[in-house]
């Protein structure tokens, strides 16, 4: 996981119309959303929009992170493999021996899985859980979230039905962003809350009167 998010400067321009209040919120709630993906429940008006736009902008820099981790941990693993330095065989019966004994070395090595992959392994029911929720992204964040709640049955079952009755309701035709990443459904326990024909759970963004006189970022779109 990393320790960081970029702040870039193109940042001041989408918050020189903020407060300080308002930036110290935004601040914290990226910082919240880099180390576990928890969407803040607590913005309100203008910062709650940048958000939206940094916090997809966060998504695709840990997704570029985790793949060069992946492509960086194939390369060790290749060169320390080359390395190895080639046995010479001798017609010496000792020298046979432990050719032998560097082989069987080998094929354990060959068989025994690195640890980052058993890290990786998709843990029971969280494939079909992954294959119903709508929203995917941060797959390895919900597989953590799933390996530590450590459904029962009857939870999956009771979970699936939760995601199916929004799906056929509050979340049908809904926007992507507006919709909790799966790792933050998990986490807070999304499916004790009580389901309705709206937006719930902080996902409700006010009515034009409510938010304010609407303003625009390069390259946004007003819905």
């Amino acid at each position: 996981m990393r320790e960081y998010f970029c702040a870039y400067h193109s940042m001041l321009d989408a918050t020189r119309k903020l407060s300080d209040a308002e930036c110290g919120r935004l601040f914290r709630a990226l910082l919240a959303y880099s180390q576990n993906r928890t969407e803040p429940i607590n913005l309100q008006g203008r910062e709650e929009i940048v958000f939206d736009i940094y916090s997809q902008q966060i998504d695709r820099e840990i997704e570029k992170y985790e793949q060069a981790c992946e492509r960086n941990q194939r390369i060790a693993t290749s060169r320390h493999q080359s390395s190895r330095p080639v046995a010479t065989r001798h017609d010496s019966s000792q020298d046979k021996d432990k050719d032998k004994d560097k082989d069987k070395d080998k094929d354990k090595d060959a068989i025994s899985p690195p640890r980052s992959r058993a890290e990786s392994e998709i843990p029971d029911g969280f494939d079909e859980f992954w294959e119903k929720y709508p929203r995917k992204v941060a797959k390895q964040d919900a597989v953590r979230a799933w390996k530590g709640l450590k459904p029962s049955e009857a939870l999956r079952d009771a979970i699936l039905a939760d995601i199916t009755r929004r799906l056929g309701g509050e979340w049908a035709g809904q926007e992507m962003r507006f919709i909790p990443h799966p790792a933050t459904y998990l986490h807070q326990r999304r499916w004790e809350d009580e389901t309705t024909g709206g937006r719930t759970d902080g996902e409700h963004r006010g009515t034009a009167a409510e938010e304010g006189p609407r303003w625009t970022l390069p390259g946004e779109i007003v819905l």
